[in-house]
């Protein structure tokens, strides 16, 4: 399947996900990492133009994954970052995007942990590396165009003032959902995981996923210089 096919599956896959909060610890801590690796982040983000169509846009992914990625490595020490697992095959780049989004949903639906998912591909990568663990993260959200969010804004504007206020439009300029699990390859399993409640923020406006991976791991992991 390749990326075009790909995406838009994703953003269907997304728009199922609760908006919750979750750990996944059982008996795991943080603390007790000596330092893991990190696969490139898996980006879905979706641009809202003409027609007022939710479309999966690849370079508008891309540009999350990569914000995505220059938030953990700014806070690489705090994290433990050992270095990036380089997948250059093609069709292992698309299995972790199956990856990040197939267990992000799987993991919010399920209680029990540590949560088995064996991936050969990936235990095969960090047994070359000789890692234990593997850090997984992605970003999801969805962005407007200009003339797009112009629209919505004058509609908004045009519903309160016919209403005389008593109407409050709820219509979201833009979401932002960052997310993150830690992959035991001695287990096979997930043994933390923690995504955020979607914000109402860009996703592709400057220091947006950066702060929002701040404060979604400043607690287990200590994150406190927030920009």
């Amino acid at each position: 399947m390749n990326g075009r096919l790909l995406l838009p599956l994703l953003l269907c896959l997304l728009a199922t996900a609760t908006g919750f909060v979750q750990r996944f610890a059982g008996g795991f801590r943080p603390a007790d990492i000596p330092e893991m690796v990190f696969l490139q982040p898996a980006g879905a983000i979706g641009v809202i133009g003409r027609g007022n169509r939710n479309t999966p846009n690849p370079d508008a992914s891309a540009d999350a994954s990569d914000a995505l990625r220059q938030a953990l490595l700014r806070h690489d020490e705090k994290l433990r970052l050992k270095s990036q697992l380089l997948v250059k095959d093609s069709l292992l780049r698309q299995a972790v995007l199956r990856l990040a989004f197939r267990g992000s949903r799987e993991l919010e639906s399920y209680r029990k942990r540590p949560f088995s998912m064996p991936t050969p591909w990936l235990d095969s990568l960090l047994a070359t590396q000789k890692q234990r663990y593997c850090l997984v993260s992605f970003v999801q959200g969805y962005t407007r165009t200009p003339g797009n969010n112009r629209g919505r804004i004058a509609k908004d504007l045009g519903i309160g003032l016919l209403s005389m206020g008593m109407v409050i439009p709820l219509s979201s300029q833009a979401s932002t959902r960052v997310g993150v699990f830690i992959y035991d390859a001695q287990q096979h399993a997930v043994v933390y995981y923690k995504a955020s409640i979607p914000a109402e923020k860009d996703p592709l406006a400057g220091v947006v996923i950066d702060r929002e991976l701040t404060d979604l791991l400043t607690n287990d992991f200590n994150l406190t210089d927030r920009i």
